[in-house]
């Protein structure tokens, strides 16, 4: 382990995150060099390299195809496992010292650390007070400046807005210069006057300029005031003009315009003549047309009447027929259906007094089917209880057609 070497410091070695005193002594470190462990032994086992190559070569021909061979594998497994397990064991006890001793390590270090930094924090906020207060000396000089600056450039931003640039807006400029609170400027007011100096020279010559300007301005405005004023009479002249031609030109087609309508009026009189004659001669020959119409209309009719009368007359006869005959098939009918009904009658006369013992029979089983249309099922289908409905109507017509056996 090489030797640490000690040099004095120097007021000259205040550096950042460093102020020391002049007759502190610091001790350096050389960087190469790594701090002496002491208290740690050399990692030893009991097996090594040699008894493992032994281990090694004793069993690589061993086989288990045999019965001895087998047991002598088991033997050689027994012996590797154990070596194996030892080496663990023997790791675990030598690493609760090196536990132990890493602990007290990082205690020791920690307690110095926070020793060293009790000292460090209090330095650190001195010298943050300083630096801030630098800082905002600094950033206070920077805010002057730009104030200088831009009094510098004032001119040409009076140059570049036209709007500002009027007798007026300069007059204002030019007073609120002169009145310029300038207390916080401090060593750079001499600078900060002479940069206001200047602008209220520039002011004073745009001045003149705009002066000058706005003469001419006004000048140009008389001027087109008066051009105005010339214009709008001419105007009046012309619409003068203007209105006189239109009242004869308006005159001039009133009459033209009377003497077409008096012409128009002649010919639209010639042609309604014209029309009337026409339409006088198309009403007669329209008469002439409806009355043949209604000559030969009459005529249809009275063939219509006439072969009407003559069908209804076949339809009555006809009718009398049908009727007829129609009295003589219903009295016939009437007569089969009579003879037929005594013989059901007969017949079913004869058919319930061959019932007559079952008659209780059928009573007792009418109740029961009765019974079980009464015990319908409530559903909530449209389908099913339309279902059920027709179910319930033939078992209750099945039961009339047993009750009517009775």
């Amino acid at each position: 382990m090489s030797k640490k070497k000690v040099r004095d410091v120097n007021a000259e070695d205040i550096v950042e995150d460093k102020i020391i005193d002049p007759d502190f002594t610091v001790v350096e470190e050389p960087e190469d060099d790594e701090p002496e462990i002491v208290g740690l032994a050399p990692v030893k086992y009991e097996v090594n390299d040699a008894k493992i190559a032994a281990i090694a070569e004793t069993v690589k021909d061993l086989s288990a195809d045999t019965k001895e061979g087998y047991k002598a594998v088991c033997n050689a497994i027994s012996i590797v496992v154990s070596t194996r397990t030892g080496i663990e064991k023997h790791r675990n006890a030598l690493l609760t010292g090196a536990r132990s001793y890493t602990a007290d390590v990082n205690g020791e270090a920690k307690r110095l650390t926070a020793l060293v930094a009790e000292i460090e924090e209090p330095l650190k906020a001195k010298r943050s007070v300083v630096d801030e207060a630098k800082e905002a000396e600094r950033q206070r000089k920077i805010g002057l400046r730009k104030r200088i600056e831009d009094m510098k450039d004032m001119p040409v931003t009076i140059i570049l807005d036209p709007k500002r640039q009027t007798v007026t807006g300069l007059n204002e400029l030019s007073n609120d210069l002169e009145n310029l609170d300038l207390s916080d400027m401090g060593d750079l007011k001499g600078e900060m006057d002479a940069a206001v100096d200047a602008t209220q020279e520039k002011i004073t010559e745009l001045m003149l300029v705009a002066k000058a300007r706005e003469d001419e301005a006004k000048a140009l405005e008389a001027q087109r005031k008066e051009l105005a004023e010339i214009e709008e009479r001419q105007k009046k002249d012309r619409e003068k003009r203007d209105e006189d031609d239109r009242i004869k030109r308006e005159e001039e087609e009133a009459k033209r315009k009377a003497k077409a309508d008096a012409d128009q009026a002649a010919l639209d009189e010639e042609k309604a003549a014209l029309q009337k004659e026409k339409d006088d001669i198309a009403a007669e020959r329209k008469k002439i047309d409806d009355d043949k119409a209604e000559v030969e209309r009459q005529a249809r009719e009275r063939e219509l009447q006439e072969q009407a009368d003559k069908d209804k007359a076949e339809a009555v006869a006809k009718a009398e027929k049908d009727a007829e005959e129609k009295a003589k098939r219903e009295i016939a009918e009437e007569a089969e259906r009579v003879e037929r009904k005594a013989a059901e009658d007969k017949a079913e006369e004869d058919r319930l007094a061959a019932l007559a013992p079952d008659k209780k029979k059928l009573a007792a089983y009418a109740e029961v089917v009765r019974g079980v249309a009464l015990a319908c099922p409530e559903l909530s289908g449209k389908k099913a209880r339309e279902i059920l409905t027709a179910a319930v109507k033939l078992i209750g017509d099945a039961n009339d057609k047993l009750l009517s056996l009775k």
